[in-house]
């Protein structure tokens, strides 16, 4: 599921997470790091209004160029996996991996190992729901999930958790 996401095929998943319930559609990382500069740049502008524009702007750099450099290095991974593959039309195992191309062959080949929720809702044990635009959570710490459109009424989980629908 959260190759499709990945893929910006929304796809509306709920997960239980050390007891809290977490509602959302996966989507690409990159939402986060988009929200998280706007964030950044909000609060530069409102406690800190006599801050140059460079100053955000190098905070948000700083985090869209973590982000391209991750997503650099899936795509080099892959490739290296994919050569591969493709030589050995898929089946191949470890010990045809060069030494030096085994890192990222695995990479390549494990699972992801955190997804980003978009339009979430955190809600804590005994909580009210909070809404959030962005999550990222880590797969290991997920105890259970389970996909929304099996949910009556699922179609509102698409919906914005900002909007007012009253």
């Amino acid at each position: 599921m959260a190759t499709l996401g990945s893929s910006g095929i929304p796809v509306a998943v709920g997960v239980l997470v050390n007891g809290s319930i977490i509602r959302g559609v996966i989507g690409p990382d990159s939402q986060f790091t988009e929200s998280a500069s706007a964030a950044v740049e909000r609060a530069v502008g409102a406690f800190f209004p006599n801050w140059p524009a460079e100053t955000s702007s190098t905070a948000t750099q700083a985090l869209q160029r973590q982000d391209e450099r991750r997503a650099e290095r899936r795509a080099q991974d892959r490739e290296v996996f994919d050569r591969y593959y493709d030589e050995s039309d898929g089946d191949f195992s470890i010990d045809d991996v060069r030494l030096a191309d085994v890192p990222r062959v695995t990479k390549a080949a494990a699972s992801a190992s955190r997804l980003a929720f978009q339009q979430a809702s955190l809600t804590p044990p005994g909580g009210t729901p909070i809404a959030l635009e962005n999550l990222i959570v880590e797969v290991d710490s997920i105890d259970a999930w389970w996909v929304l459109d099996d949910e009556e009424g699922a179609a509102v989980n698409y919906g914005s958790p900002h909007s007012d629908d009253s």
